[in-house]
Order: structure tokens, then C-alpha cells, then sequence
């Protein structure tokens, strides 16, 4: 068994807790939009917002940011792998 698949594991789990988790799903849809961005400013997707928020607004801010963080999950997890791993990833 490949060693690193432990460690990928754990900096996965980790990494996951910062996204929306399923509670964060059902308070998003009792809110408006601005009080979406507001929520998503709060969390790890700030920087995300603030950098995006230059150009663009309303549903196309919101998507732009969470598409950004997904990524930048998934290519921290990708920087973790080794060459085997990443090709699994």
C-alpha cells in the first residue's frame, strides 16, 4: 500500500470541514443574495469574494467564488499526491 494514501486522506478530511457542509445548504436557501455573498464572506471563500467582487456581482459573484474555492480545494489536494496519487485524483 502507497504511504501517502493515509496522509492524502487526513489533509483531504481536513480540508473538506471548509467547505459548505449540509446546514450551511439549507440556511443559504432561507437568504437572499446579498446575504448569500455576505455568508460566503464570512467563511474561507472570502478571498475569493473580495478579489472577484472587482468584477462581477450578484449570482455571477457567488458562482465565480464558489467555483473558485472548489478548485483551489481540489489543487491543494492535488498538490499533496505524488505522481500515483494524482493520477487517481
Amino acid at each position: 500500500m502507497n504511504t501517502i494514501y493515509p496522509y492524502l486522506y487526513t489533509r483531504g478530511a481536513f480540508l473538506k470541514k471548509k467547505l459548505l457542509q449540509g446546514q450551511d445548504y439549507e440556511r443559504l436557501l432561507k437568504m437572499e443574495l446579498p446575504e448569500i455573498i455576505k455568508f460566503l464572506g464570512e467563511t474561507d471563500y472570502r478571498k475569493a469574494i473580495d478579489e472577484l467582487a472587482l468584477s462581477l456581482s450578484g449570482v455571477d459573484l457567488m458562482e465565480a467564488a464558489l467555483n473558485r474555492g472548489l478548485a483551489d480545494f481540489f489543487r491543494r489536494i492535488r498538490g499533496f499526491a505524488d505522481m500515483q496519487s494524482r493520477f487517481i485524483l
